[in-house]
């Protein structure tokens, strides 16, 4: 069997806070029980989100304060994931970035808005699947 790995893009694939246990909870259903769920945010994310992500099953990594921070930390994992055997990576993101770990990984793309993914990570995914909970859209509320 072939291990699959979520990993969430926290500061591109977000919702409304009265949103995000339902977006952390449809996020985690794409994986079996037991596969790594793993989130990044910048560091302002990260301190206020943390905890009601790690509740969902994620483990949450902080970007730090550098742009693109959250990006780097998901991609080193899904690296270090690669090494360990896992093939098949969801990816909660719109950023071309990801396309680096195809091949030899598998990539399922997942977006709440289709128009926002990188042509460089669909040209790479296997899929673009889109997520559709009513009346909410792909940036953070207010």
């Amino acid at each position: 069997m072939v291990q699959t790995a979520l990993l969430w893009d926290f500061d591109n694939v977000i919702v409304g806070k009265a949103h995000l246990r339902e977006l952390a909870s449809t996020l985690g259903a794409l994986v079996d029980s037991g596969a790594p769920r793993i989130a990044a945010a910048h560091r302002h994310r990260y301190l206020a989100y943390r905890l009601l992500l790690s509740e969902h099953g994620f483990e949450v990594l902080s970007g730090g304060r550098r742009a693109s921070g959250a990006d780097r930390e998901l991609l080193k994992r899904g690296r270090h994931l690669l090494g360990l055997g896992t093939r098949r990576f969801v990816v909660a993101s719109n950023d071309g970035r990801f396309s680096a770990l195809a091949p030899p990984g598998e990539l399922q793309v997942v977006t709440m808005d289709p128009r926002q993914v990188s042509r460089r990570l669909a040209r790479a995914a296997i899929d673009v699947r889109v997520l559709h909970i009513p009346n909410v859209g792909n940036r953070p509320e207010g």
